[in-house]
């Protein structure tokens, strides 16, 4: 996805509704929030439109992001940090 940057950004899937028929169509033009950036030099967006939303997307946040938009603007954790100690795969 184009979003005027040196780097891409996405639409997260996980993000989305289950059904593919539900999503965002390819081409669209509109307006998107920034769910995530990383220093891989992604940016995942968030559609802000509810339809476009999964349908438990309350309690995905509340798993997955419960800081949520609280920490918008803060640097956050990757989602699965390794425990100190165990080798990197």
């Amino acid at each position: 996805m184009d979003i005027g940057l040196s780097v891409g950004g996405f639409v997260d899937v996980l993000l989305l509704p289950e059904q593919s028929e539900d999503w965002p169509t390819e081409g669209m033009v509109g307006q998107f929030e920034i769910w995530w950036a990383r220093s891989r030099h992604q940016v995942r967006l968030k559609p802000p439109d509810s339809r476009y939303l999964r349908h438990d997307f309350a309690d995905f946040v509340e798993r997955f992001r419960p800081g949520w938009p609280l920490d918008v603007g803060r640097p956050i954790p990757e989602p699965n940090p390794r425990s100190r100690g165990r080798p990197s795969p």
